[in-house]
């Protein structure tokens, strides 16, 4: 199965996943850059920061108060990678080919490009696509959108 990924998905991932919000590091910047990309959509949302204010949650709903609003959860650290051997910076969001596999008659797969980097292969990927399709769910949620689709189908 082909998954392509849109070129503005794909620059938000590697955008969240070159900074180093390990663990033990605040994740300010993450939350600064989603929570400003947001805002720009007219989405509002809440902030809560920890205790020593070096690290937060983004609170913030696709079409609030709409029957069709979405709430999307997830993390936004990752774990320490000291001592494990990275044939890649970790924080450098490279796409590289990934080997091609062999299918049950033989033939080897023409090699498939992947993100490489702390948090590519889970949330910060996720984010990445919610956040860059945010606009799009937003019109597809708007009652206005949907009077002008009924409107195209007449």
């Amino acid at each position: 199965m082909s998954h392509v990924l849109s070129s503005r998905s794909l620059s938000f991932a590697q955008t969240l996943v070159r900074m180093n919000t390990v663990s033990a590091n605040s994740n300010l910047e993450l939350i600064d850059f989603v929570r400003d990309h947001l805002a720009g959509l007219g989405v509002r949302s809440r902030i809560t920061r920890s205790a020593d204010k070096k690290k937060a949650n983004l609170f913030a709903t696709l079409g609030a108060g709409k029957p069709a609003g979405v709430i999307v959860s997830g993390h936004t650290d990752t774990v320490p990678w000291d001592g494990q051997e990275w044939s890649v910076d970790p924080l450098s969001a490279i796409v590289q080919a990934w080997p091609g596999a062999e299918t049950a008659d033989g033939e080897i797969e023409r090699p498939v490009p992947r993100l490489y980097g702390r948090g590519s292969a889970d949330m910060k990927s996720f984010i990445a696509i919610a956040v860059a399709n945010a606009e799009l769910f937003l019109e597809s949620a708007s009652p206005f959108a949907r009077i002008r689709r009924s409107r195209r189908s007449r």
